[in-house]
């Protein structure tokens, strides 16, 4: 899902990294606050980006100018949000398109766009939502992996179709291409976060007031 070097217009590749930027800015801030407001997130933090990093390492480049790969955003995203993400995934990114050839350079906002920003911002909302209604934070951990994964999948597909168009073109062959990987994504990133949750119950990440932190200020 990470789109290849030269399948954007540079202006287009300009707008998608000043929109992830705000978000990275955002997320540098949020993040220092929740480092210093609740150094027990620091392990969670940490277990997230490894998560995100490991699912990602796989990737198999597919004929519609990106790279294959599970994301594993939907853990970070359900927790700390989309800014906080962003930042992870900026991280993440740029070393892949650096040592693996994953993704690009002039794509990077792009990549931090679609699978930092959208689909974490989507895992967060359901994560919340979710729990607000009493359901397990396992259970609304997989919903909310599902759903980054789709939209994170479907702004990928719209970030193509702006430049080429025919939307729907894009979206069947990335679903294609991604089915499978949807499904690896969501039974680890469920795993993984039932090991994670079930170690760390008394984590302040897990309580209800963890929210405050991850303000837009």
């Amino acid at each position: 899902m990470h789109i290849v070097e030269g399948f954007l217009p540079l202006y287009w590749c300009i707008i998608w990294f000043i929109l992830a930027l705000i978000f990275i800015v955002i997320g540098i801030r949020q993040m220092r606050t929740v480092i210093r407001e609740v150094p027990e997130s620091k392990k969670v933090l940490g277990i997230s980006a490894v998560l995100m990093f490991v699912l990602q390492f796989f990737g198999v480049r597919f004929v519609t100018g990106t790279t294959s790969s599970a994301l594993g955003n939907g853990f970070s995203g359900s927790i700390f949000g989309p800014a906080i993400t962003s930042v992870i995934a900026a991280v993440i990114l740029l070393l892949q398109a650096v040592l693996l050839g994953y993704g690009g350079l002039t794509t990077l906002g792009a990549n931090i766009f679609s699978i930092g920003v959208v689909g974490p911002f989507v895992a967060y909302l359901v994560f919340t939502a979710l729990r607000k209604h009493k359901f397990s934070p396992v259970i609304a951990v997989a919903f909310a992996s599902f759903l980054s994964t789709i939209c994170s999948l479907l702004t990928t597909a719209v970030q193509f179709g702006l430049v080429y168009g025919d939307f729907w073109k894009f979206i069947i062959l990335m679903f294609i291409s991604q089915l499978p990987l949807i499904v690896v994504d969501v039974l680890i990133t469920l795993v993984v976060f039932a090991f994670v949750y079930n170690s760390m119950k008394d984590n302040p990440i897990f309580f209800d007031d963890f929210s405050k932190y991850l303000k837009f200020r």
